[in-house]
């Protein structure tokens, strides 16, 4: 028996305790009271000493557990696989939800998704190398002046005026040819490479 360091009573104690109050003639309340416990688990140690039980922490795992059967648990794996609901297969196997749900994790079916396998990947095959072509493109800006973070400044009044005529810098839109260009040309030389 393991007692952790700040517990109030070990067998000890509690033999202490039955003697106090089966031979010294001390009352319950008075023993609980030098032993540093309450009423309640003063009389239940006096019980078990009665009994001649031992004065040792009980085990606290259940004596007994309601395992399914292999039916049960072949009926809750069919119904699963038919993709019904873990509360709809616990009402129709008549069992607890979270036995299903038990039952369920141990044959990998908790989720839906995993009822089913994967569809396999779609691969390209081709006889020879070279057949397939791929090309990857990408827009690229094209900038007629440095911005704020290479020249340090960010609008001034010198700047917006020099900038803002319309004969300074041309417009460029989206569909400008200059970028329409940029695109060919950069697919252009990501093929030939």
């Amino acid at each position: 028996m393991h007692v952790h360091k700040n517990a109030r009573s070990v067998p000890a104690s509690r033999e202490l305790l039955f003697k106090r109050v089966s031979e010294q003639d001390f009352s319950v309340r008075a023993a609980a009271e030098a032993a540093g416990m309450s009423d309640r688990r003063c009389r239940e140690w006096i019980r078990r000493a009665d009994r001649d039980e031992p004065l040792t922490d009980r085990s606290s795992r259940p004596h007994a557990t309601s395992a399914i059967t292999p039916d049960t648990r072949a009926q809750v794996v069919s119904l699963r696989r038919e993709r019904r609901t873990m509360r709809q297969v616990a009402r129709i196997a008549g069992v607890s939800l979270s036995t299903v749900a038990r039952v369920c994790k141990a044959e990998g079916l908790s989720r839906l998704w995993s009822l089913e396998p994967p569809p396999p990947p779609v691969r390209y095959e081709h006889e020879a190398p070279g057949d397939m072509l791929h090309i990857d493109t990408k827009r690229l800006g094209r900038f007629d002046r440095p911005g704020h973070r290479v020249t340090r400044q960010r609008c001034t009044a010198r700047a917006n005026k020099a900038s803002s005529s319309p004969s300074s810098r041309p417009m460029i839109t989206r569909a400008s040819p200059s970028l329409a260009s940029s695109r060919t040309s950069t697919a252009t030389a990501l093929a030939s490479s």
